[in-house]
Order: C-alpha cells, then sequence, then structure tokens
C-alpha cells in the first residue's frame, strides 16, 4: 500500500478550513471518523492553528459520509493544495460544473472517475491486497494458463492487463473514463452511500497509447516476481544526477544516453529480466529503462477499443508503476497534471449525496445512460431487463 507522508506545515491551516468552513457547515463529514491518531501521530494534534474544541462541538450533529482514514496517500487526498472539493444534487448542475471546466481545458484531457462510496482511495486493485500484489506475476500467468484461447488476439502486456480488468482480476489498471455522464452513473450506482466523482486534467504527454515505450515498462512490471526492491540501484543512481531528475522530470533521463547512471541500472539482473520481457513483444524495444519510469510513475492510456464494453463507456486507463519496491503503488503522480490549468494541478472531487442518487439515476436512464447500455454483455442487459426495466 501506498505509505503516509506528512503534510507540509503550510497546508495544515488549508486542511482545518475546508473540514470547518464546508464540511462542516454542510454537514457532510462525521469527524468520529476522522483520523485523529493519524493526524496524531503527525504531530498535527500540537499545531495551534488547530481548533479541535470548535471541531470536536459538531461530532454529534454530523452526517457519517468520508472516512478519511482509509485513504492512504496523505499527500494527495488531504492535501488541499491539491484537492478541490464540490457537491452537486442533480444533473443539471454537475454538468453545469463539467462545463465550467471544459472551458478551463481547451485540448479536452479531462478524465473522469466515479466511486460508489467515499473514502476509497483511487489506487489499482492489485495493491488493494497483499496477497495478490505478492502474486501478481502468478495471477498474470495462470489466467492466460487456463484461458489461452482468450488471449490470442492480445499482441501487449497492456492489452493482455486490459483484459483481464475487464474480467475482474486484480491489475495495476484503473478504470477511468472521458464520458463525465459514464463516470457520474458509477457514483451513484450504490444508492446507500455517498458517491463521488474525481476529475483529473491531465497533460498531453502524459497520455499513452497502448503501444507507447513507457506503457511497455509499466505494465511489464505485472510479469516481475515480488519481492522486486530496486532500492539499492536508486542509492547508486543518485551519484550521479540530482534526485529531483529521478522524481519530478525527464529532464535527467534524456540525458542519459550515455550515462553511467544508466548504464549500471540496466546491467541489474531485475533490470535485465524486465528488458527481456518488454523485448518479448518489442523486438526493437532499446535496453534503456529510464530510471524515473521505475520511481513513482503513473500515467493514462487511451486504449484500443476493442470491446463493446470499453467503448460504450468511453473507457481509459490510469496506469500506476511502482515506488522503488513492487509492493509499493506509484501515487497519481502531479507530473500527470497540465500547470496552465485553472485548477493548479487538484483533482477535483465531486461529492454526491446520497439521497440524490435515485434521482439522478432515473435520470440518467432518461437520457440512455443505464446498465444495459453501458454493459452490452448478454447476462448484464438480462439482469437489466429482468430487475431494472420490468421490475
Amino acid at each position: 500500500m501506498p505509505s503516509m507522508n506528512p503534510p507540509k506545515k503550510s497546508i495544515k491551516k488549508s486542511i482545518l478550513d475546508q473540514i470547518c468552513n464546508d464540511f462542516i457547515s454542510e454537514g457532510l463529514i462525521n469527524l468520529d471518523n476522522y483520523p485523529k491518531e493519524r493526524l496524531k501521530k503527525e504531530d498535527l494534534l500540537k499545531d495551534k492553528d488547530i481548533n479541535w474544541n470548535k471541531i470536536e462541538t459538531h461530532i454529534k450533529t454530523l452526517t457519517p459520509i468520508v472516512n478519511f482514514s482509509r485513504y492512504e496517500d496523505f499527500n494527495i487526498f488531504l492535501d488541499l493544495t491539491r484537492i478541490e472539493l464540490k457537491k452537486v444534487d442533480a444533473i443539471e448542475t454537475y454538468l453545469q460544473l463539467i462545463y465550467s471546466l471544459d472551458q478551463d481545458s481547451q485540448d479536452g484531457n479531462i478524465y473522469y472517475r466515479g466511486q460508489g462510496s467515499l473514502g476509497r482511495a483511487p489506487i489499482p486493485t492489485i495493491y488493494r491486497k497483499t496477497q495478490w500484489i505478492n502474486n501478481e506475476h502468478r495471477l498474470y500467468r495462470e489466467m492466460i494458463m487456463y484461458n489461452p484461447n482468450h488471449f490470442l488476439k492480445e499482441q501487449t502486456t497492456f492489452d493482455i492487463l486490459a483484459k483481464m480488468q475487464h474480467y475482474e482480476l486484480p491489475t495495476r489498471l484503473l478504470d477511468v473514463t472521458t464520458n463525465p455522464l459514464v463516470a457520474l452513473y458509477f457514483a451513484c450506482e450504490s444508492v446507500t452511500s455517498h458517491g463521488e466523482v474525481l476529475l483529473f486534467d491531465v497533460l498531453d504527454e502524459q497520455v499513452k497509447y497502448s503501444d507507447s515505450d513507457t506503457v511497455s515498462v509499466l505494465a511489464n512490471i505485472s510479469k516481475m516476481k515480488s519481492p522486486m526492491d530496486l532500492s539499492p540501484l536508486f542509492e547508486q543512481v543518485k551519484d550521479y544526477c540530482l534526485e529531483s531528475d529521478l522524481v519530478n522530470c525527464h529532464s535527467c533521463d534524456y540525458r542519459f544516453e550515455s550515462c553511467k547512471a544508466i548504464e549500471n541500472l540496466n546491467k541489474n539482473p531485475l533490470i535485465e529480466y524486465l528488458l527481456h520481457e518488454i523485448k518479448s513483444e518489442k523486438g526493437y524495444f532499446k535496453s534503456n529503462i529510464y530510471p524515473s519510469h521505475l520511481n513513482n510513475y503513473s500515467v493514462i492510456v487511451t486504449p484500443k477499443q476493442n470491446n463493446d464494453r470499453l467503448a460504450r463507456q468511453s473507457g481509459a486507463f490510469l496506469l500506476f508503476g511502482m515506488k522503488q519496491e513492487k509492493t509499493k503503488c506509484a501515487d497519481i503522480s502531479p507530473m500527470l497534471f497540465r500547470e496552465k490549468s485553472a485548477r493548479k494541478k487538484k483533482i477535483l472531487r465531486v461529492i454526491i449525496p446520497k439521497d440524490c442518487k435515485e434521482d439522478i439515476m432515473e435520470n440518467l436512464e432518461r437520457i440512455n445512460i443505464h446498465q444495459g447500455i453501458l454493459f452490452p454483455e448478454l447476462d448484464r442487459v438480462a439482469t437489466y431487463l429482468k430487475f431494472k426495466k420490468y421490475r
């Protein structure tokens, strides 16, 4: 699981302001669920700017919605310099919000993810259970072993992962969509809890196609055995280049054609095996893997629209790498986001209260966004007709 990092002091007051001014005033958070013990561990309770007495007076009157303690990545999900929060209660207000965002993103690189309940960190399923990530290479190979004929047409590891994701095998892919109404459907599908839509305004260069070399590197990590710990190698690489080059950008990488750091990295047996797997699908792949691709890196991938469900849902994927160790999931990196965006590298979270979900789902059905359309498989269509449309 991603590790918890202490927030910078400069954002502590913004966390308090957001909780007190927005959520508490609207009754949108149950502070019983707020990770007070974890905050104490991070010394936030010692911060004089945080008025815990003011917060605790509201505890008994609040509706339980957000359990922040379930968010593992503190920097992304509690750092409110990176998160913007909105609330909508109808399709009309949701679309108004989306239209206003489209004016800020002329290149159209906004991706959406609908989640039926709050407090669920957007990480790929393979990282949600230790036994899954520890056996990722076995899950991958045994899925093919038991169903070889189903994977004859897939040309790359990413294509295979996308098909496995379709059949709900844990992978390092996270579903997103380019259609905001599809994301709204998934956020409202379960009417028993509050939902949310996450919006990502993504840089052009961070959107890859399925045949990208970067995608090949990240996807083929799934074939590597655990443990795969490259942190000692990165300590050596630091002797040759700035750490910021390895973590934050590729400016260092593109100077590395004859760099000793890359040479040493790619001579390691683990990297040689990863290169072997990559070259099994791309014989022309150059024997250089950039350090940054194995150090907390994630990208958006536009897949082949080769199945009806993916096409109808306007599907895409967030592909996650690793944090030097395979068992540690890469973050949704700030590198993904457009610096010129009006939201300034923010993830927008749109909260949908559960009391509004039934009306929203009925209105989505009126505009032909429903299970029978989004899931064209015969069993799903039959379920829709039997239990939804003609119940």
